[in-house]
């Protein structure tokens, strides 16, 4: 089966692989996938709403000008996928694996990444507004010219390392734990 064949809102789709397929100019609605492989897929110029992922894997897919309303991936594998573009509102990544995820020029609101464990995420040039990274594990997190940042929440997760300049963390809620650990890292010693 072709992604792109998928024409039918509000199937539930199981067991399938999709290879080296490109979606564009077509609006999604209601679809649900389960166990599925998704390789060298290209989502351009289209719309996903109240669509759910379990258990799938992502593996070096592209998101380019994609608007994500009420998208949820459960259990899910994500490695080298990239967001270009995107306006991505309510999404929830649950119980996944992140091996390295991008977002670049992106609009990302009320989202939720929930109890995952992500290798790297690369968050550039964004807009970020009331994003939780809720019991996560975060191994890297790149951080470069983000504007309007309010609202995200990270004190509940595990944090090894920041890339990018302190002032692109404005907007974040961290423990002073985390902090603390963050400064040192840098190589700050704190006396009192």
């Amino acid at each position: 089966m072709k992604l792109s064949e998928i024409v039918e809102n509000g199937v539930i789709i199981k067991n399938e692989g999709f290879s080296k397929d490109n979606l564009s100019f077509n609006n999604l609605n209601g679809i649900s996938f389960e166990n599925c492989v998704f390789d060298n897929i290209v989502f351009d110029n289209l719309g996903l709403q109240n669509m759910t992922f379990k258990t799938c894997e992502f593996s070096s897919c592209v998101f380019d000008n994609v608007s994500l309303d009420k998208v949820n991936f459960y259990n899910s594998k994500f490695i080298n996928v990239s967001f270009n573009d995107c306006i991505i509102k309510n999404m929830l990544i649950d119980d996944s694996f992140i091996m390295v995820l991008s977002y670049q020029n992106c609009n990302i609101s009320f989202s939720n990444f929930k109890i995952s464990k992500i290798d790297e995420i690369n968050i550039k040039n964004s807009n970020l507004n009331n994003v939780d990274f809720y019991n996560s594990k975060i191994e890297v997190m790149e951080l470069y010219n983000n504007k309007n940042v309010s609202e995200v929440y990270l004190y509940s997760s595990k944090i090894e390392m920041v890339k990018g300049s302190m002032e692109n963390m404005r907007g974040f809620y961290m423990s002073l734990e985390q902090v603390l650990d963050l400064v040192k890292k840098i190589g700050i010693n704190l006396h009192e």
